[in-house]
């Protein structure tokens, strides 16, 4: 009887609990990445090659904490759009 859900999404049959969920959509979680955006326009302006590498680094550090987060996002709503303003002037828009 359970060879038929085997890869299926079996989330769907069931209700979960609201505290296995990230309070964000998928769509948010892209765009975590490009909310320290900044810390790479710092290190190309840098001439120290050591400060440099401390910039690219703290940049990559932030975009593995939006990975390491196991906890399963909102599926966005369709048509749902989602945009973010940075400090940069880096402007996000997804649907």
């Amino acid at each position: 009887m359970m060879q038929k859900y085997i890869g299926s999404d079996v989330t769907s049959m069931v209700t979960l609990p609201i505290l296995i969920f990230e309070s964000m959509t998928m769509i948010q979680k892209v765009a975590e990445m490009l909310e320290y955006s900044h810390l790479l326009d710092l290190a190309d302006e840098c001439e120290d090659p050591y400060m440099r590498m401390v910039y690219a680094t703290s940049w990559a550090i932030s975009v593995y904490y939006a990975y390491q987060r196991t906890w399963k996002p909102f599926n966005p709503i369709l048509g749902e759009i989602y945009e973010m303003v940075n400090h940069g002037g880096i402007t996000f828009l997804a649907e």
